[in-house]
């Protein structure tokens, strides 16, 4: 529905015709009889101006998503217009996109000069799942500039929010590369423990020397080393709570989010490693399941798995998922759960419901750690309350760290960290696993 708008231009016209007529009536008799007819070809003109200037029907608009979005990660939106009338037309559109993402409902000008002009916004995402786009409003400035008229498009689209993929997409590059071992001195040294045999070559000081290859060497001459690659075709469970302690937030971004984002880069490493890998989301029971596999195909499972996952009020209970994974898995897996620990009494409790796998898989636990702890805890107490701050966040930290290490001395592998400190420790965790797997 199109609704009109007057400009300061129209203003203007009126303010001169009302003072064109003020001077007439002081200086004639019958000034009024010369009011009236300017007063009639200003409103003359803003008629004429009001139906020359195209109104709904002439303009076609267009909303461009990208294919995904991502968590704090900016995104561009484009819009096109096309014209069916007149052209040099000033237009200011107004997108409407959804309440979640930041940056969007700036007003937008435009010149149409040709059939069609292009413009657009950035926004940036702070949730994830599917998301409405609205009505797209236009105001069409007049030709002459006396009026302007404002209607909208309904212009239906959704986007889909994933988690933050940069670490994934770091992991990859990495991979292609065949850099993935040499990321750091830890994954490097990962690499020479491997149980696949991949070849020999000469020996080097820094081989193994219980490596060397007898036969080979008396053959050539020389020393020479077996080479043995990573294990491949093993299968990896991502296990990620969805539990009531994954709601957690820190800004905008909630512990479920961190762990998403980190089960996407795991997924990534393994399957570069040629390992299969599947997905579980539990909390008091599982709530979805998808068995190892490896290949693009996969991947894209596993991710439209990830974007829509949401924490609930349910406790986590452990028990659901070696329920499940007893059932699912058929031979050796490396089980990676994405938890926050809170308590050893909490451990403890997390030890005997893992008990009926950690007999046959390889089980190691990522716990999340607090945000911002080790800056409270070194924080100058500027005031009594600071005080009482310091000491609860020292307590947590401790807490977490304790309930990490009682599962270690069990034969748990644990680890409790920041969310890029923990994703490097996942994977070395991995990486060392798959040199040791027999």
């Amino acid at each position: 529905m199109s609704r009109l708008g007057i400009t300061m231009r129209f203003a203007a016209l009126l303010f001169f015709t009302l003072c064109l007529s003020l001077l007439a009536m002081a200086l004639l008799r019958s000034g009024w009889m010369i009011a009236l007819p300017l007063y009639s070809l200003a409103l003359l003109i803003v008629f004429v101006d009001y139906f020359m200037t195209p109104g709904a029907k002439d303009f076609e608009i267009y909303r461009q998503l990208p294919r995904s979005f991502e968590q704090r990660k900016d995104s561009d939106i484009f819009l096109t217009i096309r014209g069916k009338g007149p052209q040099n037309i000033k237009l200011r559109l107004t997108d409407t996109p959804p309440q979640t993402f930041l940056g969007g409902g700036q007003v937008l000008t435009v010149f149409l000069e040709k059939d069609a002009a292009l413009c657009g916004y950035a926004v940036t995402p702070t949730r994830r799942g599917v998301f409405s786009f609205g009505n797209c409003y236009v105001e069409v400035y007049s030709r002459w500039g006396f009026c302007v008229k404002r209607f909208s498009y309904d212009c239906p689209a959704e986007g889909a929010v994933y988690p933050n993929l940069t670490a994934m997409r770091h992991y990859r590059m990495l991979a292609e590369r065949r850099q993935l071992s040499w990321e750091d001195s830890s994954l490097h040294k990962v690499r020479a423990v491997g149980t696949e045999f991949a070849g020999i070559r000469e020996y080097t000081p820094d081989d193994d020397w219980r490596k060397i290859n007898w036969k080979a060497t008396a053959r050539a001459n020389k020393l020479m080393t077996n080479i043995y690659d990573l294990e491949k075709n093993r299968e990896v469970i991502l296990a990620v709570d969805i539990g009531r302690w994954m709601q957690a937030s820190q800004g905008l971004i909630t512990r479920l989010d961190r762990a998403l984002e980190m089960a996407a880069a795991l997924m990534q490493v393994a399957l570069s490693c040629g390992d299969k890998v599947g997905l579980l989301l539990y909390h008091m029971e599982a709530v979805r399941y998808l068995a190892p596999d490896k290949g693009p195909d996969q991947a894209a499972k596993i991710l439209s798995a990830l974007y829509d996952a949401q924490a609930t009020n349910w406790p986590t209970s452990f028990a659901a998922l070696s329920s499940m994974l007893r059932r699912k898995l058929t031979k050796r897996a490396f089980v990676c759960v994405l938890t926050y620990l809170d308590s050893v009494e909490e451990a403890a409790i997390t030890l005997t419901e893992l008990a009926p796998i950690v007999r046959r898989h390889s089980v190691f636990l990522s716990s999340l750690a607090d945000e911002g702890l080790d800056e409270l805890v070194n924080k100058k107490a500027a005031a009594p309350s600071d005080i009482y701050l310091k000491a609860a966040a020292a307590h947590r930290k401790q807490s977490v760290l304790e309930a990490a290490e009682f599962l270690r001395r069990n034969g748990v592998g644990a680890y409790v960290a920041e969310p890029a400190e923990l994703l490097t420790r996942s994977i070395r965790h991995y990486l060392s696993l798959k040199g040791r797997a027999q």
